[in-house]
């Protein structure tokens, strides 16, 4: 999922994880961008996975990501905590429990960052069909999705991607973001198959 701006990031990118690219010319947006990005899903998969252009992945993300999903339920999975924006103080002392209690997972009922984000191939289609009806941006629009059918939104701890520490094509309501735009912690945990916290 990229921006004509980053088209040599969302290239490099591509070609690292071999991956097909949802070019916005300028004139789409993020959320149409994302819509765009999801109809590409291979109809055979059980996941499919959108990265933004600014997403940094771990070495061997292909794999490391296929061994996660192998351990979540049916619901958005996110591949990113941030360290901004939103809730960081909930965030932070979430990922200090996952750490005390060994849990390879977080969960919260949004979907806080957009940067690599995997749904059921199942889902996409009801998803679209859903998303015209609902004005929300890209990954708030997700998250609303799942809460509909009850369903927490799932995050990898570590994060399996980071995030470039660059300025946002995004124009927010309060302006640039004043905090570093990067993960928590970057790499993978010893096992998936742990418990759950909650943000």
């Amino acid at each position: 999922m990229a921006h004509i701006a980053r088209v040599d990031a969302a290239v490099a990118l591509s070609g690292q994880l071999d991956a097909d690219i949802s070019l916005d010319p300028g004139d789409r947006g993020e959320t149409r961008n994302g819509d765009v990005a999801w109809t590409l899903h291979d109809p055979g998969a059980d996941w499919h996975l959108v990265l933004q252009d600014d997403a940094l992945p771990i070495p061997q993300f292909r794999r490391h990501v296929t061994a996660a999903l192998l351990h979540a339920p049916e619901t958005a999975v996110s591949f990113y905590i941030g360290t901004g924006r939103p809730l960081p103080v909930r965030v932070t002392r979430a990922i200090e429990r996952a750490d005390r209690d060994g849990n390879a997972w977080l969960e919260h009922q949004r979907m806080l960052w957009g940067v690599a984000i995997a749904m059921p191939t199942g889902h996409i289609a009801r998803f679209l069909t859903w998303g015209k009806l609902c004005d929300a941006a890209y990954d708030r629009r997700i998250g609303l999705y799942w809460a509909e059918r009850k369903q927490l939104v799932r995050y990898t701890w570590p994060s399996l991607v980071d995030h470039v520490d660059g300025p946002t094509l995004i124009k927010h309501p309060w302006g640039e973001p004043r905090c570093r735009r990067v993960a928590h912690g970057v790499g993978f945990p010893k096992v998936w198959q742990t418990g759950v916290t909650r943000i």
